[in-house]
């Protein structure tokens, strides 16, 4: 991480400073606490934990004939629901981008648009 710095160092310029700031404040917050770590890496790899405990969970119930046809079909939906939960966080915690390339729609939705979107995307699960 010295050597990293000090290659920083030689550069003269408004990245060059953002980057040796940011360098050193995660160098001290090593040297304080011991540990550093990636806050994006670690919720992705909780959203991956959760969907093979879903998975695993669903598989040992239905496997194990322990729930009913009412407790499958639930499970069933959130299993099926389960890839989509990272994109409602995202959207919740105000972290949600479109991919590159897609525009926002200045389109109103009206309620009978909604519905057909709705049931397509029904279809398609």
């Amino acid at each position: 991480m010295d050597a990293i710095i000090s290659v920083g160092y030689r550069v003269n310029s408004r990245r060059g400073v953002r980057f040796r700031q940011w360098a050193t404040n995660v160098l001290r917050d090593h040297l304080v606490k011991g540990y550093t770590f990636n806050q994006a890496r670690l919720d992705e790899r909780g959203l991956l934990e959760a969907r093979q405990t879903l998975d695993l969970l669903s598989r040992t119930l239905q496997h194990q004939a322990l729930v009913d046809e009412t407790s499958r079909a639930v499970l069933e939906l959130i299993v099926s629901y389960a890839d989509t939960w990272p994109l409602l966080l995202e959207y919740d915690e105000d972290r949600f981008r479109l991919p590159p390339g897609v525009r926002p729609s200045s389109d109103k939705l009206d309620v009978d648009c909604a519905c057909r979107a709705i049931a397509d995307f029904k279809k398609e699960l």
